[in-house]
């Protein structure tokens, strides 16, 4: 069940096998109130949003004076903000206290950065958490961790990270996803052995702060999808992670590595299950060129993006002027979907490359089933179209 807001909140209590509930407008919910949809019999994954810290913690008091506890497996809380842009009840301590002994899942956002929700969790089998932290203690049946806010303790965190076991001394950590905090994902990456579990790794960055090469040197054997948004890549990198195979998706927007060359790409010849390739608004980022990555080491790969953003110079992307890249494209055996930035000088490249290749190994060409091309001022011309089109 889906709501914008409840007059009365012990009205639900009809609702007698209600599992789901999402509540869009809190802010003027008692703690009774709270406390009553806490306490909910058949309830297991509550989200509120809108609410207030004091009235949170009140109901959290109403429940420990009856000695209650919550059924919530997942919880997810986000906090009241004032037109000034600061979470309500700034100075309030966030309470969890031992109300919640099945909770798997805690998402907790609004809270001032400086206020580490993580530090307060008393339930050790949480799975998924999300929200800020000012100690390093991560709890030891963590899955999948999203840093929300940064802190003094980043470097701490994401060792413990990296060291996460399971009951049977395997890797445990599935997911990271970070926020502004590269010095966390730094340190993860530095320090995870080549056993580790991680699926799912994103960063984004906003600040100066840069991946470092050890980081980027890291072996990733069952990441599934690796995003970079607003990100600089250290320059003395040699590679973009190693033992890709598992590898799906792989995104970068607005991600620099401005002297990079082109051999650092070579480390994807292990992505053989890549299906799907992303690149927006990387201007300074080398090529993947046929000449370091063979297009048949990919014989997945059936959609490539690869696009300037709006607002930023109308050139395309400095990937696209070279013939390398346009190789490797054309050469890609599954290429189902190609959406590129063209202009002349772009397209020039694409027809010389095409023009290059033998009948038999321009796949790309033969498979397409939509080439989206996104023009600027420098059109390309009726030749090049023709070129491509009598492939």
């Amino acid at each position: 069940l889906q709501a914008r807001a409840f007059a009365e909140f012990a009205a639900l209590r009809k609702l007698q096998r209600l599992h789901t509930l999402c509540i869009e407008q809190c802010d003027s919910a008692t703690p009774p109130g709270l406390a009553t949809l806490l306490t909910f019999p058949s309830l297991r994954r509550l989200t509120l949003a809108q609410v207030r810290a004091a009235r949170w913690n009140t109901a959290l008091g109403v429940m420990a004076a009856v000695s209650a506890t919550s059924p919530l497996t997942a919880l997810e809380i986000l906090f009241f903000r004032e037109a000034s842009g600061l979470a309500d009840g700034a100075d309030e301590s966030f309470l969890l206290h031992n109300l919640f002994p099945n909770l798997t899942s805690l998402i907790v956002d609004g809270l001032p950065g400086d206020l580490g929700v993580a530090d307060l969790l008393p339930t050790p089998q949480l799975a998924v958490f999300a929200g800020a932290f000012c100690d390093s203690h991560p709890t030891s049946n963590l899955k999948h961790f999203f840093s929300t806010h940064g802190s003094g303790f980043s470097e701490e965190v994401g060792c413990r990270l990296a060291a996460l076991r399971d009951s049977r001394g395997r890797a445990s950590l599935e997911t990271l996803a970070s926020k502004r905090d590269v010095a966390l994902v730094n340190a993860f990456l530095e320090n995870v052995n080549r056993d580790n579990n991680l699926r799912h790794l994103e960063l984004r960055s906003y600040t100066d702060d840069a991946v470092t090469a050890a980081a980027l040197n890291a072996a990733l054997p069952f990441a599934e999808i690796v995003t970079f948004r607003v990100v600089a890549l250290a320059p003395s990198a040699q590679c973009f992670f190693r033992e890709l195979r598992c590898l799906r998706r792989l995104t970068l927007c607005l991600a620099s590595w401005p002297t990079a060359d082109e051999t650092v790409w070579s480390s994807l010849a292990d992505a053989v299950s890549l299906e799907d390739l992303s690149v927006f608004a990387c201007p300074h980022m080398p090529p993947i060129t046929a000449a370091v990555v063979a297009p048949s080491s990919f014989p997945m790969l059936h959609r490539a993006s690869i696009l300037q953003a709006a607002g930023y110079p109308v050139h395309p992307p400095t990937m696209l002027q070279s013939d390398g890249m346009w190789s490797f494209l054309w050469g890609l055996p599954a290429l189902t979907t190609l959406v590129v930035d063209a202009d002349a000088t772009t397209m020039a490249a694409s027809c010389r490359a095409l023009s290059a290749l033998p009948y038999t190994s321009a796949f790309a060409a033969r498979s397409l089933h939509e080439f989206r091309l996104h023009g600027t001022l420098n059109y390309p011309s009726g030749e090049h179209y023709a070129v491509i089109l009598a492939r």
